[in-house]
């Protein structure tokens, strides 16, 4: 069975957590027995125009809409305009050359909302990935829980989305205004693109499926990520314990919650090792430690080295994690983990059998949870299974053709 994929980016265009599973499930999907996979994403290009690119990369087929990179505001205001129906009509021709049976659209953010009526249109199956809030959040990580007075005023205008939001951005009244309307006009949108043209809805949690079903949304199968196994390393520390943060340094993921609780432990024989994109005051801040060591952003081929020189992972998300893939991957390198019992993050950890949990933003009780930890840690670590909750990229295949199989009704997508 051929399915398109549909994502915003993919590496090395982006390297998060979302870009890197996209292409690890493409491959391995590919690799199933009697799957084809076509992949459509963008790339952003110095080229003055926009333009269609079609190459294989381990049994994939991928197609990469290249977008011009704008010099001044005019040409952003050009391509805004120009972006979609461009978009749409290269997604029309990949439709009608590939003919894919199903299409399944990883993340919408960044494309269009037309793409998934215009599969219906052109009679394709389609399904659709809810894997964090941006569907009834334009700024994703939904910091408001709803209040739109912030929303409006403060994480819709992070990013210039629209032509006319180019025009009204500078003054207050028309600002305020277009935002809270184009917030109320994307939730309403998409809750009716998801419930009436969108045949099936994937979610990674639970917490995900449940947070959707309150607003109103359909979300029908839950399907958690999995990583690409990879040997774990042996531990490289020595007479010390190493405590590790893996993440975009920023509030939101905790790192004063982490900082805090660090500064309060009683056993001085700790360092704190910290990976992931942080912001000149954070690194100012690392650098006043001589037990802190930054070593900035990282590489997916890194993680199982990283993961190597750390003793305990330290998860300590304040906002609600829609899954929270670094779980698994300290699953996968046999770390002891503690994580913030919030979102998809409690999921993933049975407190006690294959990790631990603490109160989100609760640095006292992230502290006290370490302070045995450390004390007793061989013991501690040896006694984990971390096997339990672990997931690879084919248990999740294996669910996804699945699913297609029950949209499709087709014998010939088994993978047997």
């Amino acid at each position: 069975m051929k399915t398109l994929q549909v994502a915003y980016r993919i590496p090395p265009d982006g390297r998060g957590g979302l870009e890197n599973h996209t292409i690890q499930i493409c491959k391995t999907l590919a690799q199933s027995k009697n799957q084809e996979v076509v992949l459509f994403t963008l790339k952003k290009t110095k080229l003055g125009k926009f333009a269609l690119e079609k190459k294989q990369s381990k049994g994939v087929l991928i197609y990469r809409l290249l977008v011009p990179i704008p010099h001044n505001r005019f040409q952003f205001f050009l391509q805004t305009l120009l972006f979609k129906p461009i978009l749409c009509m290269a997604f029309i021709k990949i439709l009608l050359v590939e003919k894919p049976k199903l299409v399944h659209f990883r993340h919408l953010l960044g494309l269009s909302g037309l793409l998934p009526v215009i599969t219906k249109i052109l009679g394709k199956k389609t399904c659709l990935d809810l894997i964090d809030y941006w569907y009834l959040c334009p700024a994703i990580t939904y910091p408001c829980y709803g209040q739109l007075s912030f929303c409006s005023q403060y994480c819709f205008w992070q990013q210039e989305l629209t032509a006319l939001g180019l025009v009204v951005q500078n003054i207050p009244f028309l600002k305020y205004s277009y935002a809270r309307g184009m917030v109320i006009w994307h939730q309403y949108y998409w809750r009716f693109i998801i419930n009436h043209v969108v045949d099936m809805v994937l979610t990674n949690s639970l917490h995900i499926q449940k947070f959707y079903r309150q607003h109103g949304f359909t979300a029908n199968k839950v399907v958690p990520c999995g990583i690409q196994p990879f040997k774990a390393l042996a531990k490289t520390n020595q007479n010390k314990i190493v405590l590790g943060f893996i993440g975009t340094v920023s509030q939101a993921k905790g790192i004063e919650i982490l900082l805090k609780a660090f500064a309060k432990l009683s056993n001085k024989n700790v360092t704190l090792a910290i990976y992931g994109p942080a912001t000149s005051n954070y690194q100012t801040l690392f650098q006043r430690s001589k037990k802190i060591r930054y070593y900035g952003p990282y590489q997916l081929r890194d993680l199982p080295t990283m993961l190597a020189g750390i003793d305990i992972l330290v998860v300590p998300s304040v906002w609600e994690e829609p899954y929270g893939l670094v779980v698994q991957e300290a699953l996968m390198s046999q770390t002891v983990t503690v994580v913030s019992k919030i979102g998809g993050l409690t999921e993933q950890i049975i407190e006690g059998k294959n990790g631990f949990l603490f109160t989100a933003g609760n640095y006292q009780n992230l502290a006290q949870k370490l302070e045995p930890l450390i004390t007793h840690f061989e013991k501690i670590k040896n006694s984990l299974d971390y096997t339990l909750k672990r997931r690879s990229l084919e248990d999740e295949t294996k669910d996804l053709i699945k699913y297609y199989q029950n949209i499709i009704g087709d014998s010939e997508t088994s993978s047997e």
